[in-house]
């Protein structure tokens, strides 16, 4: 296999359905909303993205105005 992970297809085609799938976007606000009511973080926290995922909870948290 030449080439990186992340640019053999083989690698998306079997990660497509965990990292893509619907209810995992539908869940995402209401987890980032726990997350914050858990931590008591105010407008304006900082938060660290660690580049795990899509991406789904960081552009709700920033919604939520945590930077």
């Amino acid at each position: 296999m030449k080439g990186e992970w992340w640019e053999q297809d083989a690698f998306w085609a079997e990660m497509r359905d965990c990292l893509f799938d619907r209810s995992r976007e539908e869940r995402a606000a209401g987890e980032a909303e726990a997350i914050v009511h858990l931590l008591g973080l105010e407008p304006g926290a900082r938060l660290l993205d660690l580049c795990c995922g899509t991406g789904r909870h960081a552009a709700i948290f920033s919604r939520l105005a945590c930077s």
